[in-house]
């Protein structure tokens, strides 16, 4: 595949997620306040086309908020569908973080904050099956190592990337 989101969450990452999901039962205003995806699993990204990466060197972010962003702004909100110059935006809850994917003359041109972040254009087909890749496996992993997060509400959409008709670009 030449567009992928290669990331990597550390173990203490997991243990701590799931210590704090016994200490917070879906319902509870950290739920509610959509903690779960703003604080937890944060791992290491790099996002990269080809031999090309968005960053130097790989950054640290919160997987589930990254997650959680790609499939409403691509799936749910149907970025594949939207006209020439649509945009969506990717900013991580705790900071000031961004990536941008604005589609351009059948490309996904793809932008970050990060100050020292390079531009990458993708074309559409590839970065639809990259961002449909990434969704899957990083939520095969959470139901593998701790399904219990999928039971909070602000991460319970992501069961829906396991259904593969929500997938159909």
């Amino acid at each position: 595949m030449k567009f992928k989101i290669n990331w990597d969450i550390p173990e203490k990452g997991w243990e701590k997620a799931v210590e704090v999901r016994q200490k917070e039962p879906p319902g509870s205003e950290y739920d509610k306040a959509c903690g779960p995806h703003y604080d937890l699993l944060y791992g290491e990204i790099q996002v990269s086309y080809e031999l090309n990466s968005l960053f130097p060197s790989p950054q640290n972010l919160s997987l589930a908020d990254l997650a959680y962003g790609l499939y409403y702004g691509v799936v749910r909100e149907g970025f594949k569908g939207a006209q020439e110059g649509s945009a969506i935006r990717f900013q991580q809850a705790d900071d000031a973080f961004e990536i941008s994917f604005k589609k351009s003359r059948g490309m996904v041109l793809i932008i970050s904050n990060h100050p020292s972040s390079k531009e990458l254009e993708v074309p559409e087909d590839d970065f639809f099956h990259g961002v449909r890749q990434f969704l899957i496996t990083f939520t095969q992993e959470l139901m593998r190592r701790a399904p219990e997060l999928l039971d909070w509400e602000s991460l319970s959409v992501l069961r829906e990337c396991l259904d593969s008709t929500q997938f159909e670009f």
